[in-house]
């Protein structure tokens, strides 16, 4: 919701996805990095406690990964953080806003703990959790997810898929 660019408008895809599979959406209509006040509102909203229940129960989720910065595709160059806030030193790519390094370790940022989404804990207890990503820019971020173990799958493109390898080797 805080993001006006189009690729980050995703409840219609998933809206969409959703109804192809015989699947419902379920959305939760609040800012993922809400002050500390609206957070603890929030998480005493029983619609809001209702959608983060599904978190605990997941079986699959479909998830993207994140660089540490944005990429202008139209100049060639790269800008700071997709939030604007700064991704921690060290940091390869996120998964959900948790970020972590090519080695898997997670590395910690100053707002992590107002972000209102998906634990950490609960990506990993999911069963099945597919990482969308493409462009050979992302190939540490990918390598760091699923050394993470925030991602066991991954849907990509041929030349990611190659760059992902050759960091393997």
């Amino acid at each position: 919701m805080q993001k006006p660019s189009a690729h980050f408008q995703t409840n219609e895809l998933v809206r969409l996805a959703a109804m192809q599979i015989g699947g419902s959406a379920r959305f939760i209509h609040a800012p993922y990095l809400p002050s500390k006040s609206l957070r603890e509102q929030l998480r005493s909203d029983p619609d809001v406690m209702a959608g983060m229940s599904h978190w605990e129960s997941l079986e699959v989720a479909l998830v993207g990964i994140g660089l540490p910065y944005a990429v202008d595709r139209q100049r060639g160059g790269t800008s700071v953080t997709p939030h604007g806030r700064g991704a921690p030193d060290g940091s390869t790519g996120d998964v959900v806003l948790h970020y972590f390094d090519m080695g898997g370790q997670a590395v910690h940022w100053r707002d992590e703990r107002s972000l209102l989404g998906i634990t950490r804990a609960q990506l990993i207890a999911t069963p099945m959790v597919v990482g969308v990503a493409a462009g050979v820019e992302k190939a540490p971020g990918i390598v760091g997810a699923s050394r993470a173990r925030l991602i066991n799958a991954l849907a990509t493109d041929d030349r990611t898929a190659e760059a992902v390898l050759r960091l393997l080797r």
